[in-house]
C-alpha cells in the first residue's frame, strides 16, 4: 500500500494550514490529474494551465473537503473534471482524448524504427478513441489516463459503477474492433 495512501486523511485534514502536507498531495495527484487533462484537452499549454487552476482550487477549498462524503479523489477529480468541460464551454472546442504523450523512462534507447512503429500505433489509436462517443472517451481517460477505480468514475459522471463497468467493456471491445479493421485497411491498402 502506498505511504500517502495510508496517511491520505491525516494528510488531507492538515493539506490546508500546512504546505508540506499540500506539497505532497500536490506531488502524488499532479501527474494523474495532468494525464487526464492533457489526455481530454490535448493541448500542452491548456493542459498545463487548467491542472494548475484545478490545484489553485484546491488549495483555496480544501478546507471544505469533508472525509465522510466520499473519497478525497473523487473531489479532486470532480473539481477537475468540472474544470475541462468549463475549458470546453469557452472555447468551444470538442471534447476529445489524445493518446497520452508521456513516455515511460527506460534505460534501453528504442530504435528509429521502434519509434516509428510506435507514432504510428498513437495515430492509429488517436483516429479510433476521436469515434467514440465524448461520454465514452470521458470515462476511458477517467479509468485509464488517470487511473481511477470504477466507484469513483461512477461518482465523477453520476453514474452506478456497473453501468461504468460495462461502458469500459464496450468501449475496449469497439476500439479493439476499430483498430482491427484499421490495420486490415491499412494491409489491403499496401497490396
Amino acid at each position: 500500500m502506498d505511504y500517502l495512501l495510508l496517511k491520505e486523511k491525516e494528510i488531507i485534514l492538515n493539506a490546508a494550514n500546512n504546505e508540506q502536507a499540500f506539497l505532497e498531495l500536490y506531488e502524488y495527484y499532479f501527474p494523474r490529474v495532468y494525464n487526464y487533462v492533457f489526455a481530454r484537452v490535448g493541448e500542452k499549454g491548456a493542459s498545463e494551465d487548467i491542472t494548475s487552476g484545478v490545484f489553485e482550487k484546491i488549495i483555496a477549498k480544501i478546507s471544505t473537503y469533508k472525509p465522510e462524503c466520499g473519497k478525497f479523489s473523487t473531489w479532486l477529480f470532480t473539481i477537475t473534471h468540472n474544470m475541462v468541460m468549463d475549458y470546453f464551454r469557452k472555447s468551444k472546442k470538442d471534447a476529445f482524448i489524445l493518446v497520452d504523450q508521456l513516455e515511460e523512462e527506460s534505460s534501453d534507447q528504442p530504435s528509429i524504427e521502434e519509434l516509428m512503429i510506435l507514432e504510428e500505433d498513437k495515430k492509429n489509436l488517436l483516429m479510433c478513441l476521436s469515434l467514440l462517443s465524448d461520454r465514452d472517451r470521458n470515462i476511458v481517460s477517467l479509468k485509464f489516463w488517470s487511473q481511477l477505480s470504477n466507484q469513483e468514475i461512477a461518482e465523477i459522471v453520476n453514474e452506478s459503477s456497473n453501468h461504468i463497468a460495462v461502458i469500459l467493456y464496450r468501449s475496449i471491445k469497439r476500439l479493439k474492433t476499430l483498430i482491427l479493421d484499421q490495420e486490415a485497411e491499412e494491409v489491403r491498402n499496401a497490396r
